[in-house]
C-alpha cells in the first residue's frame, strides 16, 4: 500500500476536479513516469479530462520521453462520437440492472406504487435503454413493446412531456396497479429546460 503513494498514478491525480492543469503539473507527471521507466499510460477520460491526454503528450514531447498515451473514455458519461456505447458500456449495464432488481424487490416490498430510478450519464440514453432491456428479459417478455410492461423508459434524446408522462403514469397503475419510471439525469422539456423528478413526488 505504501508504494501507491509515491506511484506514477498518484502523481497523475484520480479527480480531475482536484487537478490543476499547470505546464508544471504535467512536466512533473513525465518526471514520475520518466523515473519509473513508465512508457505506456492508459486514463479514464471524459471530454474535460481528454484535453489534459493532450497535454501531457505535449509535454512528454517537449521533454524527448518515448511515452504512449491511450484514451479510454468514461462509461457512463461518455460523450465521445463512435465510442459512447462501448468499452466499460456492458460493465455499467450489468451494474444498473443489477440495482434495478434489487430497486424493484424493495418496491414491491415497500408497496409503493410508483418507483422512480434516475440513472446518470452524459447527453445520450444507452444506458436508460438498458434498463428497458433488463425489464423485457426479466419479465420474459423479449420482444414486447413499452406498452405491454409496467414501466416508462424517459430518454434524454428525446423531450420530456408533462402532460403525456403524467398520462403514461396513470395509465399504467391502472392497467398493472404500479410502474417504474426510468429516466435520466439530463432531461429536457421541449423548450430545453432541465427537468427535476423531485416536483413530481
Amino acid at each position: 500500500a505504501q508504494l501507491l503513494l509515491s506511484s506514477a498514478g498518484n502523481a497523475l491525480h484520480s479527480e480531475s476536479g482536484a487537478f490543476k492543469a499547470t505546464p508544471h503539473a504535467f512536466e512533473q507527471m513525465v518526471r514520475v513516469l520518466s523515473q519509473k521507466g513508465i512508457r505506456y499510460v492508459g486514463v479514464i477520460c471524459d471530454q474535460e479530462t481528454l484535453a489534459y491526454v493532450q497535454n501531457l503528450i505535449e509535454a512528454a514531447r517537449q521533454a524527448d520521453y518515448e511515452l504512449n498515451v491511450i484514451a479510454i473514455p468514461l462509461s457512463n458519461y461518455n460523450e465521445l462520437p463512435m465510442t459512447d456505447h462501448s468499452l466499460g458500456y456492458g460493465s455499467c449495464v450489468k451494474y444498473v440492472n443489477a440495482y434495478l432488481r434489487a430497486f424493484d424487490a424493495w418496491l414491491e416490498d415497500n408497496r409503493v406504487q410508483v418507483g422512480v430510478c434516475e440513472i446518470e450519464g452524459g447527453n445520450n440514453g444507452w444506458l436508460v435503454a438498458s434498463a428497458a432491456l433488463n425489464y423485457t428479459v426479466a419479465n420474459g417478455k423479449l420482444g414486447s413493446n413499452e406498452e405491454s410492461l409496467p414501466y416508462i423508459v424517459c430518454l434524454p434524446e428525446q423531450p420530456f412531456n408533462e402532460d403525456t408522462f403524467l398520462d403514461l403514469v396513470k395509465a399504467k397503475v391502472e392497467k398493472f396497479g404500479y410502474v417504474r419510471v426510468i429516466t435520466h439525469s439530463q432531461l429536457v422539456d421541449e423548450e430545453g429546460n432541465s427537468i427535476d423528478f423531485s416536483d413530481y413526488g
